[in-house]
């Protein structure tokens, strides 16, 4: 993504009565590069619950698994760093917390390569991948997750590549939809998506990620209430809101 308007790119964008984002922080950048408001439009989510009534020890993260590249427009999921990061918290291996992934695999030689030194490395720990996964599979999983982990954006200068940020995070509703409690990148759209200490938690560095996901990990009282408001609060993100939205930008 240029870093300056290009007047080629400014008449197209001028070309259309409205624009719309998918996001505040979208929106915020329609506005840096083409001086234009944008109307914000979230993206309908799938609700994925109701909830158990018990939920397991799973750490879940939902991602592509594709290469990292600065180069490449499309945002890493930074699966590597959140493995790491697991690897480090012995305490919740034996507690018997897991952590899983799931996400499409790129058919591409590098992203492949990506997914396999990150299946290599979790060699002996209690990590699951599911890729490629069904619909009804992931169901299953949101459900079965307590907590939720979103790490894309992580080591990447926001304000000169805010592309490798994340945009909105339909995952991150549909985890909350299904009642796992998200903690998340203090970034892009996530920060739209959730309030901190109320539906779930931010961090914005690892020992934060560290002490927050222990935190819940050994206070079940808290992982209910806070699984229960991003239940809720998953809710704004629903299929018959965005209708409802869609209306009201036809009628502007």
């Amino acid at each position: 993504m240029c870093m300056f308007p290009h007047p080629v790119v400014n008449n197209f964008v001028n070309s259309y009565s409205t624009i719309v984002a998918i996001s505040r922080y979208t929106a915020d950048w329609v506005w840096k590069r083409w001086d234009r408001d944008a109307e914000v439009l979230y993206p309908p989510c799938d609700d994925m619950g109701p909830p158990p009534s018990a939920k397991e020890k799973i750490i879940l993260h939902v991602g592509r698994f594709i290469a990292d590249s600065i180069e490449d427009e499309r945002h890493h999921k930074r699966q590597d760093l959140l493995l790491e990061t697991f690897k480090r918290m012995t305490d919740l291996h034996q507690q018997g917390w897991e952590l899983h992934f799931t996400g499409s695999l790129s058919p591409d030689t590098k992203s492949r390569a990506f997914a396999g030194t990150v299946m290599r490395a979790a060699e002996g720990l209690p990590v699951f991948f599911h890729f490629n996964s069904a619909r009804e599979e992931l169901r299953q999983l949101y459900r079965r997750a307590a907590i939720y982990w979103h790490a894309t954006g992580h080591g990447i200068d926001a304000d000169k590549y805010p592309a490798k940020q994340e945009h909105f995070g339909i995952s991150t509703v549909e985890a909350m939809s299904a009642g796992a409690v998200p903690v998340v990148y203090a970034t892009g759209g996530q920060r739209e998506i959730v309030t901190d200490e109320v539906d779930g938690y931010w961090w914005a560095d690892i020992d934060q990620l560290v002490n927050q996901t222990r935190r819940l990990a050994n206070d079940t009282a808290l992982r209910s209430e806070l699984g229960h408001q991003a239940v809720l609060t998953s809710k704004r993100f629903s299929r018959e809101t965005f209708v409802g939205n869609i209306d009201r930008l036809i009628d502007l």
